[in-house]
C-alpha cells in the first residue's frame, strides 16, 4: 500500500472513530421500543431545543464560508483536477458529531474539496480557525509525504500549517494522479497564497475561550472509579479503556481542537456477557459542547428524554440498532451510545447517565 493510500486510510479511520465507537457494532436493527417507563425514562414529544444561557454556537472565521478562504476554480487549478466543494454536506453533520464539532466549537471551519470518493483522487482538506483559539506547537511549513516518482496510481500530497494576520490554515492537499510531490508543493505554495490575502483581507479572528463551567478532560479509569460504573448498571464485568485516537494520522487541526476543547471518549464492555448484565456502551465527551443540542435535536428520529439529575436528554435510534443518548448538562455535552435496542437493558444504562455526569462536575 502506497505511503498516499495509507494516509488517507489513516485519515479515514480517525473521521470516523466517534462514529465507530458511539454506534456500536450490532447487526440489522430492531424493532423500534414501544415506550420505557416513566419511572427510569420519559419520552416526549420532538421539540427544538435551545442551548442555555451563553453556550450559542460559537461564531465561525470567515462567516462559516469555506467559499471564502478558496473558492472551487482556485482549487481546481491548485490541484489540477475538476473537484467538488462538500461544505455543505459536511456543514450538515460537523455540529451532531462530538468528535468533528470540536472544530466548530473553537470557531474554526472544516471544509473539504474532491475529485471523487477514491483514496488516490484529487483533494483538498482546509480547517481554517483563529490560531489563539486552538494554542499549538505546530510549525508553520509545507511537508510533502506522496510520491516523489510519477506513477499510474500515485501521486503528490503535502501537509500545509501557515499561521497569517491571526489565522490557522490546516490543510492536506493531494493533486492529480500521475503527479509528484513538487507538484503538490507547488499547489500548496498557491493556496497559501491565497490563504495569506483572505486572512489579511477578513480583519483580526474572533477568539473563542473555553465556557466557564465546562469539564476538564479526564482519564477513563480514574472516571468510571469516580462514577462507579459497574455498580451504576449492575454489570461488574464490565472493563473500560480509553478509546481516543491520539496519535492517528489525520488532520493537525481537528486534533488541536480536540485537544484545547478537551474532548475525550471512553468504553466499557465484557465478553462473555453474564445474563442480566450490559454487554457494551460507550461515551464521548465535548466540554463546552451544549451549544449543540440545538442540532441535535433536529436529527431524524430525536426524542427528548428525561432522566433525573441531568439538564437533558435526547435519544436517537442508531442506524445499526441500538440508541444514543445526547446528554447536557450545564455548558458540556456527552454522549452515550450502546448497540442494545432491548427495553430492560436500556432502563439497566440510564443511570450511568447520571453517575457519569456528576463524576465529571466534580471532578
Amino acid at each position: 500500500m502506497d505511503m498516499r493510500t495509507r494516509s488517507r486510510l489513516a485519515a479515514c479511520v480517525v473521521a470516523l472513530t466517534g462514529l465507530v465507537l458511539l454506534a456500536g457494532c450490532a447487526g440489522p436493527a430492531p424493532a423500534a421500543p414501544a415506550s420505557v417507563p416513566a419511572t427510569d425514562l420519559t419520552t416526549k414529544t420532538s421539540t427544538p431545543a435551545t442551548a442555555p444561557p451563553g453556550q450559542t454556537r460559537p461564531a465561525a472565521v470567515f462567516g462559516g464560508d469555506c467559499a471564502a478562504v478558496f473558492t472551487v476554480d482556485e482549487v481546481r487549478a491548485a490541484v489540477g483536477a475538476d473537484v467538488t466543494s462538500w461544505a455543505a454536506a459536511r456543514a450538515s453533520s460537523l455540529a451532531v458529531n462530538p468528535y468533528y464539532a470540536v472544530v466548530p466549537a473553537r470557531g474554526g471551519i472544516d471544509c473539504q474539496w474532491s475529485e471523487k470518493e477514491s483514496p488516490t483522487s484529487a483533494y483538498l482538506s482546509a480547517i481554517v480557525v483563529a490560531a489563539a483559539s486552538v494554542p499549538t506547537d505546530t510549525v508553520d511549513q509545507i511537508a510533502c509525504y506522496g510520491a516523489d516518482v510519477a506513477g499510474s496510481a500515485e501521486s503528490g500530497a503535502c501537509r500545509i500549517s501557515a499561521t497569517v494576520a491571526g489565522y490557522w490554515l490546516s490543510a492536506d492537499v493531494y493533486t492529480a494522479v500521475g503527479t509528484v510531490n513538487e507538484d503538490a508543493r507547488n499547489a500548496a505554495t498557491k493556496l497559501v497564497a491565497t490563504f495569506s490575502g483572505r486572512a489579511q483581507a477578513a480583519g483580526a479572528p474572533e477568539v473563542v475561550a473555553t465556557p466557564s463551567g465546562a469539564w476538564t478532560r479526564e482519564d477513563c479509569a480514574a472516571l468510571s472509579t469516580a462514577a462507579d460504573i459497574t455498580h451504576a448498571v449492575s454489570s461488574p464485568g464490565l472493563t473500560v479503556r480509553s478509546n481516543d485516537s491520539e496519535g492517528t494520522e489525520g488532520s493537525e487541526g481537528r486534533f488541536a481542537a480536540k485537544t484545547t476543547t478537551g474532548a475525550f471518549a471512553c468504553g466499557w464492555s465484557q465478553s462473555p456477557i453474564p445474563e442480566g448484565q450490559i454487554g457494551s456502551f460507550s461515551a464521548i465527551a465535548l466540554p463546552g459542547g451544549a451549544w449543540a443540542q440545538v442540532d441535535i435535536a433536529r436529527t431524524t428520529g430525536a426524542e427528548k428524554v428525561s432522566v433525573p439529575g441531568v439538564d437533558g436528554v435526547i435519544r436517537i435510534p442508531n442506524e445499526g440498532g441500538g440508541y444514543t443518548f445526547d446528554v447536557f448538562d450545564g455548558v458540556n455535552w456527552l454522549r452515550l451510545s450502546t448497540n442494545t435496542s432491548t427495553e430492560s437493558n436500556l432502563d439497566q444504562l440510564i443511570p450511568a447517565i447520571p453517575a457519569l455526569v456528576n463524576a465529571l462536575n466534580a471532578a
